[in-house]
């Protein structure tokens, strides 16, 4: 099993301005010590250009600002969450409805893996010759602090998805959920669910 390379990790759901975060804005407020490239869109107008370091990425789609990961580790996480918390502060009155935590791990197919995703109509399908090219399982968890999304998929590999979802009212409520090591914190959750569940670790 490993963890999949280059998504959106954080996502903050808003009424964000793409115009803001600019090169020179966000290398004076937000990171002021690493050097920072710059990805310009082409597809989409209303997104604001990427802004990267070497182990992440930011940027605003239309109503979401998105940190994207490149490179897996507990000092990534812990710099992605203190820009972030950084940004609330700044842009402390920008409108929020939401925020989401993600993590994607891949798994190679196998027979162990398959025994715990069998279907009711699997025998009738093999029967009618009909073999799934894909599978997909998609369940929600109410959570003492969010609601956990959280979706199988089988092609040419398992892919596990969490989505760790939390509603805000305001970034100061942003701020009272989400701390620097959040991400780390539910990194583990994430792996002790695969552990246990499949038996799968990182």
């Amino acid at each position: 099993m490993k963890i999949t390379p280059d998504y959106d990790i954080l996502t903050i759901v808003g009424s964000w301005n793409p115009a803001i975060i600019t090169h020179d804005w966000v290398s004076k407020y937000i990171i002021s010590d690493e050097k920072l490239n710059i990805e310009y869109p082409i597809k989409d107008f209303f997104a604001s250009h990427r802004i990267s370091t070497e182990d992440f990425r930011l940027y605003v789609s239309p109503g979401r600002f998105n940190f994207s990961i490149i490179n897996h580790s507990d000092p990534v996480y812990i710099k992605i969450g203190g820009i972030a918390l950084k940004l609330a502060d700044y842009l402390i009155h920008t409108p929020v409805a939401s925020f989401g935590l993600n993590f994607i791990y891949e798994s190679d197919i196998s027979e162990k893996i398959d025994s715990y995703f069998l279907v009711g109509d699997d025998t009738k399908m093999t029967e009618l010759n009909l073999k799934a090219d894909l599978l997909e399982i998609k369940r929600g968890f109410s959570q003492d602090k969010c609601m956990l999304n959280f979706n199988v998929i089988r092609a040419e590999k398992y892919k596990f998805d969490f989505n760790y979802h939390f509603n805000i009212s305001s970034l100061l409520d942003f701020k009272e959920k989400f701390e620097k090591n959040s991400l780390i914190e539910y990194k583990k959750k994430s792996i002790e669910l695969l552990s246990n569940l499949y038996d799968l670790g990182s």
